[in-house]
């Protein structure tokens, strides 16, 4: 090009969202005290293992709490319960709570948000995580576990315990068998959201 001409190449806004996302993979590793709060991953179902295993790559504290899963027969046989993610859509990342590392932690691929909105995510005290872990490692939780409850569709229960403990529900799907597991629609940030809890984490109102 002749004349002196100045060439301005211009960034697409896809690109450029992602190189800031990506820059911000490299705070994820900050060190942290022991009693910093924790923060939720929405990830794609079935993929919370995968997701957090590549953010742990980065750095960061992660955990994704498991349990026994429910038995099922096979030809007249009752196999043995295997272990499977008790939070089903969910990760538990312990960085820091800035703009940028939330930027970060949206960069990986089976990320579809985080609780509360990357601009202010929702924090999860270290205590209640501790609990959540704690009481998971015992079997509180396992899908076997009798309950002394059951629940109707449409029933308003109270949310005891774990990430969403402290929260009215409303029962969406019906349990009758007093374990397992239930769908809720809990209303948080504005908003609407169903989520798949253990009978062990609900109760009457």
């Amino acid at each position: 090009m002749g004349g002196g001409e100045t060439v301005i190449f211009r960034e697409k806004f896809e690109d450029r969202m992602r190189r800031i996302r990506m820059a911000g993979r490299a705070v994820l590793g900050q060190a942290l005290p022991d009693d910093a709060p924790w923060y939720v991953l929405c990830v794609q179902t079935g993929r919370e293992q995968e997701t957090g295993e590549a953010v742990r790559d980065c750095g960061a504290e992660v955990l994704v709490p498991m349990r026994k899963g429910k038995q099922r027969k096979r030809r007249g046989r009752i196999l043995p319960a295997v272990d499977e993610v008790l939070m089903v859509g969910y990760v538990l990342v312990r960085t820091a709570g800035t703009a940028e590392a939330m930027s970060g932690l949206m960069s990986f691929e089976r990320v579809v948000g985080v609780l509360g909105g990357w601009e202010r995510p929702f924090p999860v005290s270290a205590g209640r995580v501790q609990d959540l872990i704690g009481k998971a490692s015992g079997g509180r939780y396992d899908w076997d576990r009798e309950c002394s409850i059951t629940v109707r569709a449409g029933e308003l229960v109270r949310i005891s315990e774990g990430l969403f403990g402290g929260n009215d529900a409303v029962v969406i799907t019906p349990n009758g068998q007093g374990k397992g597991d239930v769908v809720v629609e809990v209303e948080m940030f504005g908003q609407k959201t169903p989520v798949i809890l253990p009978l062990a984490m609900l109760e009457k109102l």
